[in-house]
């Protein structure tokens, strides 16, 4: 039995025995008197949005699904449940749209070549940018920067977003050491540490564009996040294994 949130009701202690199940009990789990909330939240939720579960919801996994915390889990290990159980309502739903994972990343550095841009003209020359970076060796160039303990693939980082102009520089580049030298004609961009929301997309530029565009425009406001905006306006990352990744910091 799936619950609202995404348990499996099965693997519960207090399932068959004082439970019956979230439905049946009209979510209130002993759980929820022992942290003093009566109903579990993510089920009152959803039965005032008239769905029956967290995964036939566009915003999942919002603030609230994300800060109903098991008190004896680690930040690592309670990100791991939530991402596990978002996975299990996707699965279950018809409803998915996008699916979103929430993730920690702590500070680290970016080391390529800048392009000065702005939010109107982005769209039209950052594709560019990126054929030029490798009819001209980019990758080959970078590889000499790269911390080769860091995962392996390129960033294309957002930094240094003017709001009274709509400018900012897209970045291309590798995950370096912070004492690394920057060659001539490279940049360094410290990515802060942050929360962040984390879409998973083919290598399209359509589809790319479709996923920031969600993500900001669609579930971060239903969600209840705001844009982190401090240091990094977000990045792409392109693992070697192919795709991307579209990671937005989360405040």
């Amino acid at each position: 039995m799936l619950s609202s949130c995404g348990l499996l009701c099965e693997g519960c202690y207090a399932f068959g025995k004082d439970c019956p199940g979230c439905d049946r009990i009209e979510g209130k789990p002993s759980w929820a008197d022992e942290i003093g909330i009566g109903t579990c939240e993510l089920y009152q939720c959803a039965r005032d949005r008239g769905i029956t579960s967290c995964g036939s919801c566009a915003a999942l996994p919002c603030r609230q699904f994300v800060e109903l915390r098991d008190p004896s889990l680690g930040m690592e290990s309670h990100l791991a449940n939530v991402n596990k159980r978002v996975g299990t309502l996707r699965a279950a739903s018809e409803a998915a749209t996008l699916a979103v994972s929430i993730r920690t990343r702590d500070s680290f550095c970016v080391v390529g070549y800048a392009l000065d841009t702005s939010h109107d003209r982005s769209r039209a020359e950052i594709p560019g940018f990126w054929e030029r970076f490798f009819e001209s060796g980019g990758p080959e160039k970078l590889s000499h920067v790269a911390d080769e303990g860091a995962r392996r693939g390129t960033y294309g980082v957002c930094t240094g977003f003017d709001c009274s102009s709509g400018r900012f520089s897209y970045v291309i580049g590798v995950e370096a050491k912070r004492e690394v030298d920057v060659p001539e004609n490279m940049v360094k961009v410290t990515v802060p540490a942050a929360l962040y929301a984390v879409a998973e997309v083919p290598l399209d530029v359509p589809v790319i564009h479709r996923a920031w565009d969600y993500l900001l425009g669609v579930w971060m406001p239903a969600a209840g996040y705001s844009h982190a905006g401090s240091g990094s306006d977000g990045f792409e990352f392109y693992p070697e294994e192919c795709g991307c990744e579209v990671w937005v910091p989360l405040k």
